[in-house]
Parts: structure tokens; C-alpha cells; sequence
């Protein structure tokens, strides 16, 4: 095994202190992947940007009577989806959903337990890369 030693130069040590991401900045990143999420969902569209399985006959004449949408947007009442939160844990963020009953639904949904599989609670790859990008930018300009 080979090991070097790095030495940083002291005219370096605060553009690197710079580059370095914050808890907040991480926070940052989460909450703006609970958003895509959000926005992707009511727009009708699963991770991959697919349309979700439509809802039963039975239901969507139930949501037609209430004066709800007819697509599949996975929002009733906005319990779910407006449940869904975000947290700093020890060396990041996680998007969660606060209230248990609607942590349920989000599954069953998500992973087709009882209901057709539409799965929304998750970040594609491209919306990581993007994401990733966005804090890249932010640390540069910030390094500036």
C-alpha cells in the first residue's frame, strides 16, 4: 500500500473550508428534492417521468362527483403529499413524510401494495446530477 501525505498550502485552507458543503447547504439539497418530488407528482408523472396507472372507474366517477381531478396526481385533500418534510440527520438530510397514517399511504402507493404501483418518492438519476450540480454552483460561487 502506498500513502501520501497531503499538505494544503494556508493561502488554500479557506477556499477549501469554502468548497466544503454546509448541514445547511445539505438541507438545502433535500428540500429542493422534496420539491422536484412534489412538483413531478402533481404534474401526474412516477420517478421516471411516466404517467401513473390510472385510477379505477369506481374511484375516478367518486372524484369526478367531488370535483376532483380525473388524473392521477396522488393529492385528495394534500394530507400526503403535504406531510412530506425535511430534516438535517447526522451527515445530511432525509425527506420523510411527518405523519404516520399518510407514511402509509405513501407506501402502499409507491410500492403497489394494494393500490397500482406509482412510484414517486424517489430522485431519478438525472434529477440527482442536477441537484448535485446546483450545490456544485452554489460552493463555487460562494469560494469566489
Amino acid at each position: 500500500m502506498i500513502k501520501a501525505d497531503i499538505i494544503i498550502p494556508k493561502s488554500m485552507e479557506k477556499t477549501i473550508q469554502q468548497l466544503m458543503p454546509k448541514p445547511a447547504d445539505i438541507e438545502d439539497v433535500a428540500i429542493e428534492g422534496r420539491n422536484l418530488i412534489l412538483k413531478r407528482t402533481k404534474q401526474g408523472n412516477d420517478v421516471n417521468g411516466a404517467q401513473f396507472a390510472d385510477y379505477s372507474t369506481a374511484y375516478l366517477r367518486h372524484r369526478e362527483k367531488l370535483g376532483k381531478t380525473t388524473y392521477v396526481n396522488l393529492e385528495f385533500d394534500n394530507k400526503m403529499l403535504g406531510s412530506m418534510s425535511v430534516k438535517r440527520i447526522t451527515g445530511g438530510a432525509e425527506i420523510y413524510f411527518s405523519d404516520a397514517e399518510r407514511r402509509k399511504i405513501a407506501f402502499y402507493h409507491n410500492y403497489g401494495t394494494g393500490v397500482p404501483e406509482r412510484k414517486f418518492f424517489a430522485i431519478s438519476d438525472r434529477e440527482a446530477k442536477d441537484l448535485i450540480e446546483r450545490l456544485v454552483k452554489k460552493l463555487r460561487a460562494r469560494s469566489r
